[in-house]
């Protein structure tokens, strides 16, 4: 196995075991309470208090990863993850919040430096290969996440999750140690937070980070209202099932390297796209389980084809700034990850597709027209 394989490994690897935090909670929520000692209310919080501190982490780690060197931070960051995550099995009531801040925040150093390093070490098929890994990596998370929470706690208690991701936290610390090169970073520095200026004041970046927000907010809120539409007439294992079907299109993210380099980035963007516009006109039409689920399983792939083209954007319009571009972009994926669930809340599953087949059918307009 050469050392590019390897390298691909950890880096889809690192993306399942950092992401995978935000919902590894959501299935022993009941179990991590009485373990603690805490409310049930406040164990939800646990998972609110990691994702806010993750984004917080993201923008840091950016413009720091600049400054320090891309293994000083990843490492760094991840030893301090380990260190966190098994403080955690030992929480009590008054330490349980700050724990789950910290491990959030020391988490946020991966994807900055992930997607930085692959910009500034491989040439672009291997780039935009290694970045799809670590999106669908993030992707899948939030399945394997609570899988992985419930097969442990199955077999163990709810602090046996906590030394799981502690283990696999030290394993891709030396991996990545051995793995990832430091490059020398040049003796002449902005100030710490003087690129995120020349990056707002970017059209182009703007642009993109408008579809990234999008982009998530658009696949938490379909897959929230899906369970809301068909929770009532299909059983659980039902649901289950049709998503994960329905995420087995992260898998085409792959082709989206073909894609990439045989139409151009943008091209790439508007064909993904208009799959996305496709799969939420039809689903608009259909009220049944099972043509539902092929259908998110063309919005998925779709989505995932997407992604990987609008970092590769994000990168050639950042420049030299691209740690920080990636660190913005990050944040917004999350931010708009986390504002889905609000958008479900307030519209039916048909008003979703709606919505999002406006936002998506104006953003290809605009791409046309550039």
């Amino acid at each position: 196995m050469t050392k590019i394989h390897l390298l691909s490994f950890f880096f889809f690897l690192s993306a399942v075991m950092v992401a995978s935090n935000i919902y590894i909670l959501i299935p022993i929520y009941h179990e991590t309470a009485a373990g603690i000692g805490i409310s049930f209310d406040e164990a939800v919080l646990g998972s609110s208090f990691f994702t806010f501190f993750y984004a917080a982490g993201l923008l840091c780690f950016g413009p720091l990863t600049e400054r320090a060197g891309r293994k000083k931070i990843l490492i760094g960051g991840f030893c301090c993850s380990i260190l966190v995550t098994v403080l955690l099995s030992f929480a009590s009531p008054i330490t349980f919040l700050p724990l789950r801040s910290l491990q959030g925040f020391f988490l946020g150093c991966f994807a900055p430096v992930a997607y930085a390093y692959c910009f500034e070490t491989f040439n672009e098929k291997t780039r935009t290969w290694l970045i799809s890994l670590i999106n669908t990596g993030f992707l899948m998370s939030g399945i394997l996440g609570q899988l992985i929470s419930s097969v442990i706690i199955s077999a163990f208690d709810w602090k046996a999750v906590f030394y799981f991701f502690a283990c696999m936290y030290g394993i891709l610390t030396v991996g990545m140690g051995f793995l990832i090169e430091e490059k020398q970073r040049k003796k002449k520095r902005n100030p710490l937070f003087y690129s995120v200026q020349s990056i707002v004041q970017n059209k182009n970046l703007l642009i993109c980070y408008l579809l990234t927000f999008i982009m998530l907010m658009s696949f938490t809120a379909y897959y929230d209202g899906f369970h809301r539409e068909f929770g009532g007439a299909a059983s659980d294992e039902a649901l289950f099932w049709s998503k994960a079907c329905g995420l087995a299109g992260t898998l085409f993210s792959f082709i989206s390297v073909k894609w990439i380099l045989k139409y151009g980035k943008k091209t790439t963007v508007r064909y993904a796209m208009l799959g996305i516009i496709t799969s939420f006109l039809v689903s608009f039409l259909s009220h049944n389980l099972y043509f539902a689920t092929g259908l998110s399983l063309l919005f998925t792939a779709s989505l995932s084809i997407c992604i990987p083209a609008v970092i590769s954007l994000i990168g050639e319009y950042a420049g030299r700034e691209r740690a920080t571009a990636i660190s913005l972009y990050s944040f917004l994926l999350l931010a708009g990850a986390s504002a889905g669930p609000i958008i479900a809340n307030i519209l039916s599953f048909h008003e979703i597709l709606l919505l999002f087949s406006a936002f998506y059918s104006m953003a290809v307009l605009f791409t046309v027209r550039k």
